[in-house]
């Protein structure tokens, strides 16, 4: 394939990508229902917000991808994140198993695939929660996260102070009544 036939191929590659790009209902990109449709062909579709862990790339700028940089002063510790990831997912990964996965139930309003706090980071958080046993938690926002923290507390029978601060409480949260009651999810 000549230079000239490789610039044709990419413009036009590109220019699919605009058409598809604009002919795909935004309605539909957005639904997180479709989230594991798209994941299965191999696409993670995330809408650009203000509150999305994703960034908006056209936003950052262009040497942040070009020059390799570590955080000044912060030592990572590797080694030792990695054995607390084994640690935590060898104790406590069948206790997170035991979560609904698709939809909440009735004693149960964290399901593992909600579509915004979910998988290896929801994991973690259980069983950091799990292991460390901190007597307070303070949470900003109130997502799915705060349909898990609170469960901690009734699940190890130990008093957790979870306070959260948000300017406008979830519907998933308002619903769930969580902090009222003696409900638990998965015993």
């Amino acid at each position: 394939m000549t230079n000239a036939v490789k610039k044709t191929y990419r413009a036009g590659r590109a220019a699919l990508a605009r058409v598809i790009a604009r002919a795909l209902p935004a309605k539909i990109m957005r639904d997180k229902r479709y989230f594991a449709t798209w994941e299965r062909y191999g696409y993670h579709v995330t809408p650009v917000h203000y509150y999305s862990a994703v960034p908006d790339i056209a936003a950052l700028e262009e040497t942040l991808w070009s020059e390799a940089r570590l955080p000044v002063g912060i030592d990572m510790r590797e080694g030792a994140q990695l054995e607390l990831l084994e640690t935590v997912s060898t104790r406590y990964g069948s206790e997170f198993s035991r979560f609904p996965r698709e939809a909440p139930t009735a004693d149960c309003p964290f399901f593992v695939n909600n579509g915004n706090f979910f998988g290896v980071d929801a994991e973690m958080l259980y069983g950091m929660v799990r292991k460390q046993r901190p007597r307070r938690i303070t949470e900003i926002g109130s997502g799915f996260s705060m349909l898990l923290v609170p469960w901690q507390s009734r699940r190890t029978r130990r008093k957790i102070l979870f306070t959260n601060a948000s300017l406008s409480p979830s519907s998933h949260f308002q619903k769930a009544n969580y902090f009222r009651g003696a409900r638990t999810c998965p015993s």
